[in-house]
């Protein structure tokens, strides 16, 4: 997210060389839409990790996570991956190095290390001293939240400069790859995930070196996601690849979620998560899943997105400010909503449409001081 360049921080480009960045930020735009979206569904269900529960509940909202989860942060990692090398390449490991600081490190700890801390102490109702308050907040760890994504693309971002400064100059350029190599990633990745899963289930979380939060069922997906994002941006495979391919990855992908879903449904087991069964075929379903999604959307963007537009030109500049800010919008939101007598759909409702016009105006206004629009 914060790495994908933007005309204004790139060199000179031909109104054709700016088509795929166009598709690609209306992509980061969707992108951190469904982010919002998938958090304001989790208090309404009876799975996944937030600071709030509502009791007004729906097992409806349990597949769109299902298959949001499947895609969308690997999504985000590959996007990354794809603007890193030319990054680098223009900059050099120092400058490459600072800027990711400046754009990833800082907004992380002053979020993380003042921010949701003041803001807790601002919602408690009895007022603590400050100190206390900020002491009694760390007392079982640093809490990231949703930030635990610019924790990662930072670790990600300082391992390809240190890997560059040790091998010299970027690989080579590579054409899109066919359905095998495709096919082979998938069922590489399916294993992967399988594996990792036997001993760390899906929404299972821990800290690296103590400090930064991950979940390990998700970790072979994202780091390779972000690798193939960097040969990907190499060779400028956006531009090239296949859009025959990539709908049948795409029909593949919805046509094995849909078998999934369906074959849950008539196991009848209430408790299907709990069930080695499931775990071990969701991590399996997973990987088509994604890079279905990934290309069905690629060649949509692609396709029907690629031009400017009033609207792009208002919100591409707010997307990393967005999901950096949302958590609080929505937590807000659905804590006004508690009480609300509707239930979990028409919630889910107003905390999707309101976390979103809200966020997007915050940053809007957050943006207009200098310091904090050269940050985010």
């Amino acid at each position: 997210m914060p790495t994908l360049a933007v005309p204004a921080e790139t060199d000179r480009v031909t109104r054709a060389e700016a088509a795929p960045i166009h598709a690609i930020q209306w992509i980061r735009i969707y992108l951190v839409a469904l982010v919002v979206t998938h958090h304001a569904a989790i208090p309404y269900t009876h799975v996944g990790l937030w600071p709030v529960s509502d009791p007004a509940k729906t097992e409806g909202l349990i597949y769109f996570l299902g298959i949001n989860a499947a895609y969308f942060m690997g999504f985000f990692f590959l996007i990354a991956g794809y603007f890193t090398e030319a990054s680098y390449d223009r900059r050099g490991f120092w400058r490459f190095l600072r800027r990711r600081v400046e754009r990833l490190l800082v907004p992380l700890v002053v979020l993380v290390l003042l921010v949701t801390p003041a803001i807790g102490w601002l919602w408690s109702p009895d007022k603590p001293p400050l100190l206390a308050h900020w002491r009694a907040h760390f007392a079982d760890g640093v809490e990231f939240g949703p930030l635990w994504f610019i924790a990662h693309l930072f670790v990600y971002s300082a391992l390809y400069a240190l890997w560059r400064a040790l091998t010299g100059p970027a690989g080579p350029v590579r054409p899109p790859p066919g359905f095998a190599p495709v096919l082979a990633y998938v069922l590489t990745l399916a294993l992967a995930t399988a594996a990792i899963r036997a001993v760390w289930p899906q929404d299972v979380w821990i800290d690296i070196a103590g400090i930064v939060p991950a979940e390990p069922a998700h970790f072979p997906q994202y780091a390779s996601l972000f690798v193939v994002g960097i040969v990907a941006g190499r060779s400028r495979w956006f531009e090239t690849f296949d859009t025959r391919q990539a709908g049948a990855c795409f029909a593949i992908g919805v046509a094995t979620y849909l078998a999934f879903v369906a074959f849950v449904a008539l196991s009848g087991d209430p408790l299907f998560f709990e069930r080695q069964w499931f775990v071990y075929g969701w991590a399996a379903v997973e990987a088509p899943i994604a890079v279905g999604m990934i290309f069905g959307i690629c060649a949509v963007a692609r396709r029907w997105v690629s031009r400017p537009g009033p609207v792009l030109g208002a919100l591409q500049g707010q997307v990393y400010g967005v999901y950096l800010i949302h958590v609080y919008v929505l937590v807000a939101v659905q804590t006004a909503l508690l009480s609300a007598p509707y239930g979990a759909w028409t919630k889910f409702a107003v905390a999707t449409f309101a976390g979103l016009a809200l966020s997007f105006a915050v940053v809007a206004l957050l943006r207009r001081v200098p310091a904090i629009r050269a940050a985010i």
